[in-house]
């Protein structure tokens, strides 16, 4: 039921499973794991994948949600990866602030530059830099977005889907498009895989 409702009601280009509890051989309402897509704005070409943990006293608590993997943001901790909540919703309303207003506003923090400027955040140095030198905020945010397809490219090196990548080179042949090297074979299978 809650896996249908996410699905109708989440942001374009965010993706949301449920976390399985392995004991109770059931879904844990409680942890939500999120896969974002961001396809415009000085974020473009990040998959940032994504944890959401709800309190016990939800809808009165606000959630906690932590990025996989380091991610250059004002809102992004750099240390424990974990978004500042505080600063999208200063206090959390219950009946107000929702699960999926938290969803949808995941999403913004990468696409509204409102967003960039905040100082007294988690990661005041990546504000400060936008402010001052916003060529030199974007060569970082870039060079974290390469780490992480880096990551997981090395990763799916060795774990690659073989049917997915036969899948893949069948739609390029179709569309005539080639790929030579290895390398571009497994950014074009991430980039596949995770669209």
């Amino acid at each position: 039921m809650i896996s249908h409702l996410l699905e109708k009601y989440c942001p374009s280009d965010l993706f949301i499973s449920l976390d399985y509890d392995n004991d109770k051989k059931e879904e844990n309402l409680r942890i939500w794991n999120g896969q974002l897509l961001i396809k415009d704005g000085v974020y473009t070409g990040g998959n940032f994948n994504f944890n959401i943990l709800f309190p016990y006293n939800y809808p009165n608590g606000e959630p906690i949600v932590s990025f996989v993997d380091n991610i250059y943001h004002p809102l992004v901790d750099p240390k424990t990866n974990k978004l500042d909540v505080k600063n999208i919703f200063p206090k959390w309303i219950p009946g107000k602030n929702t699960a999926i207003q938290l969803l949808y506003k995941i999403k913004d923090i990468f696409l509204n530059p409102k967003y960039f400027f905040i100082t007294d955040s988690l990661n005041p140095d990546s504000a400060k830099l936008f402010c001052e030198d916003y060529i030199e905020f974007e060569n970082k945010v870039q060079e974290s977005i390469k780490k992480i397809r880096e990551k997981y490219l090395e990763l799916n090196d060795d774990n690659v889907d073989n049917n997915l990548i036969e899948e893949f080179q069948n739609i390029l042949r179709k569309e005539k498009i080639s790929t030579n090297s290895k390398q571009d074979q497994l950014e074009n299978y991430f980039l596949f895989k995770y669209k």
